[in-house]
């Protein structure tokens, strides 16, 4: 190529650099006229996010959150521990010293049902054993949108023996057939109130259910309960308490009498009225 050649070449070289240098400059001149935009966005921790301006702005400043811990640890945890809503054996659960107010907040209902994967053993069996949950759980399940379910459950063996709860929600012993139900709120030193225990005319409460719940005053029932048993320990029971016992009691009249042992101060508490329900219905007190 000749030297006229080269420099006429060079000239359209440098006028493609200046014609492009001429857009490139009219482009930021049209990006600088546009609506600056600030942007704040909130992502997890580890997390990554795509950030574009709106149509027509320019991004000029960003603010990024990141969620550290916080719900979303929360979801991971409880959608984990309790698969996803689908868990049925709580075996042990929440069983320890490590479950206090703080750290018991479940996401899906508690429903104790048939064992699944985790043990062999019924899923209700300790479940809430020696928990230092010192509340009403009642109150805290309502809170967190949840109920507990037993109304499957095979055993409710020690559920809630030792436990620190001050208030229970509703039992249900429809499960458990005729196996005897032992320790299943056993020495709450807490607990002064069960809304409510479901039984039926298999249902066979051991004598031990309730023992040690010296602070119980208050406790419901529904449904038949045909076998005697005893709340010996429970000095504090109220007279409504005695009448939603009564109204449960099968009328064993022309059969074998059945006892449902109350402790000393509750029978010296008691009605004329309650005295005549435990006697036409064939049940003795002690």
């Amino acid at each position: 190529m000749s030297c006229i050649d080269k420099c006429t070449q060079a000239s359209k070289n440098n006028a493609t650099i200046a014609e492009n240098m001429v857009k490139i400059y009219e482009a930021g001149l049209e990006d600088g006229c546009k609506e600056e935009q600030e942007k704040t966005i909130d992502i997890t921790e580890n997390g990554t996010t795509e950030v574009t301006p709106d149509e027509g702005k320019a991004l000029s400043k960003v603010t990024v959150n990141v969620a550290v811990g916080g719900e979303d640890y929360y979801d991971t945890f409880w959608d984990t521990y309790q698969q996803n809503g689908e868990r049925t054996d709580y075996n042990r659960a929440f069983c320890g010293a490590g479950w206090t107010l703080d750290t018991f907040r479940p996401k899906y209902d508690i429903v104790l049902a048939e064992a699944t994967t985790i043990t062999t053993g019924a899923s209700g069996m300790y479940a809430f054993y020696f928990a230092q949950v010192n509340g009403d759980l009642s109150a805290i399940l309502k809170e967190c949108g949840v109920v507990l379910d037993t109304s499957r459950c095979p055993d409710l063996y020690s559920t809630f023996e030792r436990s620190l709860f001050t208030k229970i929600p509703t039992v249900s012993f429809e499960g458990t057939g005729t196996k005897e139900q032992r320790y299943t709120f056993a020495s709450c030193p807490n607990l002064r109130e069960i809304e409510k225990v479901i039984v039926t005319a298999d249902t066979k409460l051991g004598s031990d259910w309730g023992t040690g719940c010296y602070a119980l005053e208050e406790i419901r029932f529904e449904g038949v309960l045909a076998k005697g048993t005893s709340l010996r320990n429970c000095s504090k029971l109220s007279s409504e308490s005695i009448d939603s016992l009564l109204s449960v009691l099968a009328d064993l009249t022309g059969g074998t009498s059945q006892a449902f042992r109350l402790h000393s101060d509750t029978i010296n508490n008691l009605t004329d009225e309650q005295i005549l329900g435990f006697v036409s219905k064939n049940w003795t007190t002690e």
